[in-house]
């Protein structure tokens, strides 16, 4: 995901003929829920939501945006904001490390960031 963010952003006159494809196939990973919200794809899923983010700058996309909020919103963004069962576990098993780990994240960037 990284990798297609730099050639996208960063080496766009070399990258352009593949935008579409890698667009299309990140989309496609996001709406066949791919992507689950779990701490080991914290990364993943923030690196999605820059890429998806970023591209929504490009004005050909504008109106595949409007059309697909709603699924951006209940696939990707809301699911990732909430609180998740290892989350929950980590409170309930161990409560300070939790609030240690939170607190010590709270200026990086991490799913509910």
């Amino acid at each position: 995901m990284r990798l297609v963010h730099i050639y996208q952003f960063k080496f766009n006159e070399f990258f352009q003929s593949y935008t579409a494809l890698f667009f299309e196939k990140i989309w496609g990973m996001v709406c066949k829920n791919q992507v689950s919200s779990t701490k080991l794809n914290e990364k993943l899923i923030q690196a999605v939501i820059r890429y998806l983010s970023e591209m929504a700058a490009f004005p050909d996309l504008g109106e595949f945006y409007k059309q697909n909020m709603m699924s951006l919103f209940t696939i990707l963004i809301v699911p990732n904001i909430s609180i998740t069962d290892d989350d929950i576990e980590e409170y309930e098993t161990e409560p300070e490390t939790y609030v240690k780990n939170d607190l010590e994240e709270s200026d990086t960037e991490t799913r509910r960031r």
